[in-house]
């Protein structure tokens, strides 16, 4: 969809050649560290700012219909909620009150629906900003930030929509809360200065960076020196051990290339060990985020 677009304002690049895909229907996740090119992207995406070089291939070549909302977005404070939605509205040539409402519905503005502006709290602000970029039923979305000035129950409305739009709304956004892109999410595209670092599906980029295994054993509480057996048995492995709750807890990281999980669980049983649970961990996103910009 993206083919090597780049920005460059009087010298300083801030795209550089970014390629990537965005799927129609998937939520699509942005991440980068401030002055990735994330917002510059997005604007770019929105028709706000033209490239400086490359080209937007558009699904079937049709440019679809565009809902945005930018990472500080204006606002008329002097306006009633409802008058600036019909405002809005009108500039989109959208007439009549039924859209009006499904927005104010969908981002549970009713009770706010004819306060001014000015005297909402930030959290307000921030829906009526979505409510916006929501009218006229936009096959593209693009949220930059959509959580900023959010508490936990707005949060979770707008992530609770969000998903409620998949499938239906191809959705671009950028979050610096990681446990939200990794709750959304279905692909990535990880930025910093201006380059694409990596791009795929949530998994497959989390798996691309990880260089170990790890998996906890929990034994029903035991005495016997498990370190030592295992060290002796799998030379690459590291063992760490806990004693919690009338149980004992292995820890026991390997290459990703190597696969011991079978082979240590029949060690343990062999000898004695009545396991309790056997749990692979998989790596977090924020731990593959830090891992990816450890090497730029």
């Amino acid at each position: 969809m993206l083919n090597s677009i780049s920005k460059d304002f009087s010298g300083n690049m801030a795209l550089n050649e970014v390629t990537c895909s965005i799927l129609t229907g998937r939520v699509h996740g942005l991440l980068g560290p401030n002055g990735a090119g994330k917002s510059t992207l997005m604007n770019i995406l929105a028709g706000v700012l033209p490239q400086s070089s490359g080209v937007v291939n558009w699904a079937e070549g049709i440019e679809p219909k565009i809902g945005f909302l930018p990472e500080f977005a204006p606002l008329y404070g002097g306006m009633r909620v409802i008058d600036y939605l019909f405002f809005i509205a009108a500039l989109k040539k959208i007439y009549g009150d039924s859209e009006i409402t499904r927005v104010i519905e969908l981002c549970h503005l009713e009770d706010v629906q004819t306060r001014l502006i000015e005297n909402l709290s930030r959290g307000y602000r921030q829906r009526v900003n979505l409510a916006q970029a929501l009218l006229a039923k936009p096959t593209f979305l693009i949220l930059d930030e959509p959580f900023i000035g959010l508490d936990p129950q707005s949060i979770q409305d707008v992530r609770n929509l969000i998903l409620s739009l998949r499938g239906e709304v191809t959705i671009l956004f950028s979050s610096h809360q990681l446990h939200e892109v990794e709750s959304i999410c279905d692909d990535l595209t990880v930025m910093h200065k201006g380059n694409v670092l990596k791009n795929g599906t949530l998994s497959d980029i989390v798996h691309s960076v990880e260089t170990q295994s790890l998996i906890t054993i929990t034994l029903e509480n035991s005495e016997d020196d498990w370190i030592s057996l295992l060290s002796q048995n799998f030379s690459t492995i590291d063992v760490t051990i806990e004693f919690r709750d009338n149980a004992t807890i292995l820890s026991i990281s390997y290459g990703k290339r190597e696969e011991f999980r079978a082979d240590i669980i029949k060690l343990i049983v062999d000898n004695g060990g009545k396991i309790l649970e056997v749990k692979k961990l998989e790596l977090s996103l924020e731990d593959a985020f830090e891992k990816m910009l450890a090497v730029v």
